[in-house]
């Protein structure tokens, strides 16, 4: 036998074990080119290039693998691709379950794998939802309607802070509160308040806390609610609709889709009126023959980063690298529909991403970075005291030719323990999604008469697109789903269903 030959064989298999196990590094650059082909337009392009990546990510369950493939399932289905889109989505399900059943359910900044917000798991079904329409699969759509119900129920009532949501309510009403979680760091005083000061983000949180708070943080998330309202209306099941509802009245007490449409359900159950909804106008129950709109706009906010050094007292000084949204407050231009010339519906804001991933930053995950940072500072002068107490002993031992090197080797490592490092920091973020959902409904006018619609959107710079649709005489129900990218494109799809 000849062994080089042998040799040979062994370092050609070797290599390509080497190959297989090298993984290409997706960065922000990547995500900057996505952005940059969808946002200018070439949505098609946007699709090809994410789908490239999500096909090379597909076997991985770490780094950003997850993020990747919900790009790939929005924009493919922005794109009309929606097979592709489809079985995007499907593999960032998969990651999903494997991701919820080993260890906590949602991101922080700084962990090595993406592991999805609560926005991404709530906008996957949304958009899975989306492909079984343009399949024709009412039933289809409801199921992840049903299952992203489920999902914002078991945040709800399992897994939210009752303390946060109890401390909202009392608090309701009012402006300049501090989150629950916030409290004792906003008073600046003890070592985790110091550390606040030195994060250089009072105004960023002035900024956010001013507001006036409803009765529940918005990091519960409205459109959740009004898509799970909307799909039990659907099945006529008014009830469950009505609890969805009564959730949106304690975001957004003075909506008025949400007052009108809850007063409508409980008009139509025969149940008396609560006093807050007496004056809530006249509207129709969406349950059939209606078309309902969503209209989504923007991009996202990105994080932003912040690297600094601190010093607590008694403990040896931190270099802190952390994230936080990069939030910028916008406003929503608004939407109407008309039919045969009249308004019969204007768009109602349901939900800004950008705000909601604001609110969980400071209620959830800010104060637990604060604590991450603390306890590495304590932590390290706890090693740091340990490592001098290590070099006096060896400087008090008799000379002799080891000496030396212990000495070296405590001095290596008091300087090694001489600060602390704690790097949180964050990039990834669905970016292709929208900023914000605005929706509202409409009734189908009768069959046999002009089923014509007009959508007219306005715009940030002030002009209004309007687009027209035509619905068939058998449809039912029909949802339009309306994507500004910006620079005056949009996407707009129409599904209409004879169930």
């Amino acid at each position: 036998m000849d062994r080089r030959f042998d040799f040979r064989l062994i370092a050609a298999a070797l290599l390509a074990l080497a190959a297989a196990g090298c993984r290409t590094g997706y960065t922000p650059r990547n995500q900057t080119e996505l952005a940059r082909l969808y946002y200018s337009g070439d949505v098609k392009g946007a699709a090809r290039y994410a789908s490239a990546i999500s096909d090379d990510e597909k076997d991985e369950t770490s780094g950003p693998a997850l993020l990747w493939h919900l790009e790939a399932g929005s924009v493919n289905l922005d794109a009309g691709r929606y097979g592709e889109s489809k079985r995007c989505l499907e593999r960032a399900e998969k990651l999903l379950y494997l991701f919820d059943g080993s260890s906590r359910r949602f991101h922080r900044p700084g962990l090595a794998t993406y592991r999805g917000t609560r926005s991404d798991r709530l906008l996957l079904h949304l958009l899975k939802g989306f492909n079984y329409l343009e399949e024709n699969k009412l039933e289809d759509f409801l199921v992840e309607i049903r299952r992203l119900r489920t999902e914002q129920f078991r945040y709800v009532l399992d897994e939210a802070d009752r303390r946060i949501r109890s401390y909202e309510e009392k608090n309701s009403g009012r402006s300049g509160i501090p989150p629950f979680a916030m409290r004792t760091l906003v008073s600046g005083r003890g070592d985790k308040g110091l550390i606040f000061k030195a994060s250089q983000l009072n105004d960023a949180y002035l900024e956010y806390s001013q507001r006036r708070r409803p009765m529940l943080p918005l990091l519960y998330n409205p459109l959740a609610f009004y898509l799970s309202a909307l799909g039990y209306v659907f099945e006529n099941d008014y009830e469950e609709a009505v609890i969805d509802f009564r959730y949106l009245l304690m975001l957004d007490p003075k909506n008025r889709l949400y007052r009108q449409d809850c007063a409508s359900l409980i008009r139509a159950l025969g149940d008396r009126l609560p006093d807050q909804l007496k004056e809530a106008p006249q509207g129709d129950v969406p349950d059939d023959q209606v078309v309902c709109f969503i209209v989504g706009r923007g991009v996202p906010d990105a994080w932003a980063s912040r690297r600094l050094t601190y010093r607590l007292p008694g403990k040896v000084p931190t270099d802190w690298s952390f994230s936080y949204p990069d939030y910028h407050s916008q406003g929503d231009p608004g939407f109407s529909v008309l039919v045969g010339g009249r308004t019969a519906a204007k768009g109602a804001h349901l939900a800004d991403l950008s705000e909601i991933a604001n609110e969980e930053y400071w209620q959830l995950t800010f104060p637990g970075m604060i604590d991450r940072a603390y306890n590495a500072t304590v932590a390290m002068t706890a090693a740091h005291e340990a490592a001098k107490a290590s070099l006096a002993t060896a400087l008090a031992m008799p000379s002799s030719d080891y000496k030396p090197i212990v000495v070296a080797a405590a001095r290596a490592s008091v300087a090694a323990t001489s600060r602390a490092r704690v790097t949180e920091t964050e990039w990834r973020r669905w970016i292709t999604l929208p900023r914000s959902y605005s929706v509202s409904h409409v009734r189908l006018p009768l069959p046999g008469s002009s089923r014509k619609m007009t959508l007219a959107v306005n715009t940030a710079e002030g002009q209004t697109q309007k687009f027209e649709l035509d619905f068939s005489p058998e449809t039912n129900r029909a949802v339009v789903y309306l994507r500004e990218i910006g620079n005056g494109k949009f996407v707009l799809k129409k599904w209409e269903s004879m169930e």
